[in-house]
């Protein structure tokens, strides 16, 4: 029976929303932004159509194009690196149209040069282990115990791996979680370092199980790069709770 002056508290609802896509976003650069239609009219080739894109990110494409530099391109569940051969823009009436496309810089799908392995502490590190312990890194900035010269080298290998061609982020989810970003376009981040890195080749399942606004779950599904036709690649998987 409830008294006078007497209350009972509820407890707040908990809003849960799996994001296990990057949704529309695609990550050029430092550029994000939604795209309204994605192409590969061939191979190795890329096209990007935004619909009434601002002001800004028309200028950004522009400049990015003139300095004719290379971008790590992330969209879905892949990644290359790129560079920008044409921008077409077209306007009727009120509606803008720009048509951004993409060449790639080459096959990055075959990693030619098989990551060695380590000794730390009496125990053999693989390749596989040092690919878990960045994956680890990228998403949580899980740091290494220092214990002697072989942990220094074992540090470089996981923030310097010999077939990334982009550099390694330590922490990415919280970083760009601080920065605003959303859950779709930080996944899209997080795919673009995981590939470009050499760390991963395919990304099979990547989702974050997310309350209130917070990252709660990671789960990961992914494969390493293939050396040997006749070896099946490792598959790398997490499940982590986490408080993101």
């Amino acid at each position: 029976m409830k008294r006078e002056g007497q209350s009972f508290g509820t407890s707040p609802a908990i809003e849960t929303k799996i994001v296990n896509s990057s949704g529309a976003y695609f990550w050029l650069g430092d550029l994000t932004c939604e795209y309204d239609e994605y192409r590969e009219p061939k191979a190795g080739t890329y096209e990007l159509v935004l619909k009434n894109p601002d002001s800004k990110t028309e200028r950004t494409l522009k400049l990015m194009q003139q300095n004719s530099g290379q971008y790590a391109l992330s969209v879905r569940n892949f990644a290359d690196m790129v560079t920008i051969e044409n921008i077409r823009v077209e306007s009727q009436k009120e509606d803008t149209t720009v048509t951004i496309t993409l060449v790639s810089l080459g096959d990055y799908s075959s990693f030619t040069f098989p990551e060695m392995s380590i000794n730390l502490m009496g125990k053999r590190l693989s390749a596989d282990d040092i690919a878990m312990l960045r994956v680890r890194r990228i998403l949580f900035g899980e740091e290494l115990p220092r214990y002697d010269h072989s942990s220094v080298l074992l540090e470089s290998m996981i923030i310097n791996p010999s077939n990334a061609k982009i550099q390694v982020i330590s922490n990415l989810l919280r970083i760009l979680k601080e920065k605003g970003y959303t859950m779709e376009q930080i996944r899209g981040k997080v795919v673009e370092q995981l590939i470009l890195t050499g760390t991963l080749q395919e990304i099979e399942d990547l989702t974050f199980v997310v309350e209130n606004g917070v990252i709660k779950k990671v789960c990961l599904q992914g494969y390493r790069p293939k050396y040997y036709a006749n070896v099946e690649p490792t598959k790398i998987e997490i499940n982590e709770s986490v408080n993101i």
